[in-house]
């Protein structure tokens, strides 16, 4: 089972148990508000009901390039922390990805969509 979802010990001695619980919700904090934050900044791009993809990339400028390589190297950290731990969560994760549209990567860091 994964330590994202086991209890904790039953340790006698009460500093390591203190210490283990502590250990267990930092791990299981990053765990969360990793792919959570990730799903916040995706969506500001794909599925913000304030502004289109293209005004989101046009007001990133030359930064879009960069935005693009975090967020991706992001959800290769949270595939590599869920998979096989929170498959359910991984799984809808994964489906959000069919929101974006193809783009192009300038030499200058823009990015602006195709078609």
């Amino acid at each position: 089972m994964s330590i994202l979802k086991q209890p904790v010990s039953k340790n006698k001695n009460r500093g390591v148990r203190i210490s283990e619980a502590e250990l267990r919700q930092i791990t299981i904090n990053i765990s969360s508000d990793v792919p959570k934050q990730w799903e916040r900044g995706f969506r500001l791009i794909w599925d913000n009901p304030r502004a289109t993809p293209a005004e989101m990339l046009e007001t990133l400028g030359t930064d879009a390039a960069e935005f693009f390589e975090l967020s991706n190297n992001l959800f290769a950290f949270i595939q590599t922390i869920m998979d096989g731990r929170l498959d359910s969560e991984l799984a809808r994760l994964t489906d959000l990805l069919n929101l974006r549209k193809p783009v192009t990567i300038h030499p200058d860091g823009t990015v602006t969509l195709d078609g």
